[in-house]
């Protein structure tokens, strides 16, 4: 029986995508933006793998068991003539026996990695009868992520799909040697063959001045910063003075006196500071992009957990009592949080056919939950999507319950979605009209995430951005790396891609980078 997809017609793009994957035996890294049906191209090579070789299976690895769900019905919606009951979707809520039961009788595999690898492990999956994988969001097979493992042990054609690689050429590449890459398919939202389906947004940028209370407190925490340094510093000289402290510095300083403590166990006093400064740092991104009412959450939680001598110790200090006093019974919210409702009531105000669908994305689950409370009390229609957790206070939602918020928003029962970042990748939230970005994202990756979900023609992305902060700082970054990205991938990227197969050349991404740069001068 040859495999049909008769519901689905092929864009002129898709179409070349798939001949360009079918007819070159390389393993190929599809880039292709977020909306473009990158399901449905997936579909296409599954049908005609099968076709090619009836026997054999086609596998589908994507990161999360809502995306596993989710590719399911497009498949079973979009190959007509094959049944549901040989479209497996796997995940670690179905038995390990059962899974190894109904593997033989698959035709099309599609599961969440570390279920596909540890099913490979013992035995439970035959990775020699699959004929075509296809890997989604290919950007996160780097380090020991499952997608690696797998990769390592097919012997079959691998296509993978992302919406972006990423800004980093040697993580880029290293994605490329781990899946044996050999060809990059690049679509670019500027190509005329995909301008009927794309919305290109120029994003606006609303500029948030800090209030003074804001900013004094800001000043109590570079206080504290300042001494846990000077503590630091006087033990370790290796730690420099630098001009802007983050978490991510701060979590270096912490991994260094690990490290140090490891090898003379009398720094590990040392250790207590270095937690600290990370609280700080935590404390103070909340202060700057977030809002005083989740400082006083944070600081809340803090005081109800089982503490460690680290923790106890920095909120008995007299800095985090006099903050805490300053906060008061009603802290006072960040302006972010009324030019959003303006923004929210002009656009549900001008929704005369009720079809206005937003979404709200924020780094901090305390942030999604106080907006849904703000927004609820505003009279506004609003709906909360965060993935599972094993916290005792904050469960999340499960995979029936995100489905079901989805399915919602879609529907129009929830106007305005707020999201963490579960609602960033890969999952179909719908077109929406209006994308609000409440906080900067440190990942170009996720920046081109949250801006597609914003499809439709008319669509409008908004960010947020408080002046004079990590919050400024992260949003200028994302615009150069996102430039530095688009370069690399145009220019840049096919020629690594040809010469990292020449091995006589050079072995390692070390020894090639030395090569270019030897060019270069």
């Amino acid at each position: 029986m040859k495999l049909v997809l008769p519901n689905t017609e092929p864009r002129i793009y898709q179409q070349v995508i798939f001949s360009e994957c079918v007819t070159n035996p390389k393993n190929t890294m599809v880039v292709l933006p977020t909306g473009l049906g990158k399901t449905i191209i997936m579909a296409y090579l599954s049908a005609y793998s099968l076709n090619k070789v009836p026997g054999r299976q086609v596998l589908i690895l994507t990161p999360t068991r809502p995306l596993v769900h989710q590719i399911k019905n497009m498949f079973s919606d979009s190959i007509g003539n094959l049944s549901t009951d040989l479209i497996l979707e796997v995940s670690g809520e179905i038995p390990p026996a059962k899974r190894g039961q109904e593997y033989p009788n698959a035709k099309i595999i599609i599961g969440t990695p570390q279920t596909i690898e540890n099913d490979l492990l013992y035995g439970r999956l035959e990775i020699k009868n699959v004929q075509l994988l296809c890997i989604d969001e290919v950007h996160r097979a780097t380090g020991d992520y499952a997608y690696v493992s797998i990769a390592k042990e097919a012997k079959c054609q691998i296509i993978g799909f992302t919406a972006t690689p990423g800004n980093n050429p040697e993580k880029i590449l290293e994605v490329c040697e781990n899946l044996r890459i050999g060809k990059i398919s690049v679509t670019n939202p500027a190509d005329f063959d995909v301008q009927d389906f794309i919305s290109v947004h120029t994003p606006e940028v609303i500029w948030i001045d800090l209030p003074d209370q804001y900013r004094s407190l800001l000043t109590k925490l570079q206080e504290l910063q300042d001494e846990l340094l000077a503590t630091l510093k006087e033990r370790l000289s290796s730690i420099k003075k630098s001009k802007y402290l983050g978490k991510r510095e701060a979590l270096a300083i912490h991994q260094q006196i690990v490290f140090q403590t490891k090898q003379d166990s009398s720094y590990g006093d040392l250790l207590i500071s270095s937690s600290n400064l990370i609280r700080v740092q935590h404390l103070k991104e909340l202060v700057e992009s977030q809002g005083l009412p989740q400082v006083a959450n944070t600081i809340k939680k803090w005081r109800q957990k089982k503490s460690s001598k680290a923790l106890r110790l920095f909120l008995e200090d007299p800095i985090i009592h006099e903050l805490e006093t300053s906060l008061g019974d009603k802290p006072l919210i960040h302006p972010k949080l009324g030019f959003m409702i303006s923004d929210l009531r002009a656009e549900l105000r001008d929704d005369s056919k009720n079809e206005s669908r937003i979404i709200i994305f924020s780094n901090f689950r305390d942030t999604v939950h106080f907006l849904h409370e703000e927004l609820t009390n505003s009279q506004i229609n609003t709906g909360v999507f965060i993935g599972h957790s094993s916290s005792k206070t904050d469960k999340g939602l499960s995979q029936k319950d995100q489905l079901k918020v989805i399915d919602q928003f879609k529907k129009g029962e929830i106007k305005v979605l707020l999201s963490t970042s579960v609602g960033e990748e890969g999952l179909d939230v719908g077109n929406c009209d209006l994308v609000i970005f409440y906080d900067s994202v440190p990942s170009v990756v996720r920046a081109i995430q949250r801006r597609g979900r914003g499809r439709k023609r008319k669509s409008r992305v908004v960010h947020l951005v408080t002046k004079g902060t990590r919050d400024e700082g992260m949003y200028w970054a994302i615009k150069q790396k996102d430039k530095r990205m688009k370069q690399f991938l145009k220019e840049e990227l096919p020629e690594l891609l040809n010469n990292t197969q020449k091995k006589q050349q050079h072995t390692t991404l070390d020894g090639f980078f030395r090569k270019s740069s030897k060019k270069k001068s």
